[in-house]
């Protein structure tokens, strides 16, 4: 999946998508975490109250050992992200890596 505006701060995000961390207020995560959205809060129902123009919910993980972090509600008012480069840059030679291996692997003999 392509992503328009790679450098753009606090893109709309969707489920799914990887992110960059650059700074939150209370500092609950520390700077330049990554994370995944689990659930867009978008909804007026889902922000029970606050009045943010984006929400979401992110999966914060340690990249080199991926193991999970925390997972924290994101406010587009007050917290600042970036979507994950390094993900979207090799997303292409990920997949077809992916399709490459997928084919091969019949022939390989263990």
């Amino acid at each position: 999946m392509k992503k328009e505006n790679l450098y753009m701060p606090n893109p709309k995000l969707e489920k799914h998508d990887r992110i960059i961390l650059v700074g939150m207020q209370g500092d609950d995560v520390p700077a330049l975490s990554k994370g995944i959205v689990v659930k867009n809060l978008n909804n007026p129902e889902e922000l029970q109250g606050e009045m943010q123009d984006e929400a979401y919910w992110v999966e914060f993980f340690d990249p080199d050992t991926n193991k999970f972090i925390t997972k924290i509600k994101l406010l587009a008012d007050s917290d600042l992200w970036v979507y994950d480069i390094d993900y979207y840059e090799n997303e292409d030679l990920k997949e077809s890596l992916f399709y490459l291996t997928k084919k091969n692997i019949n022939k390989v003999k263990l």
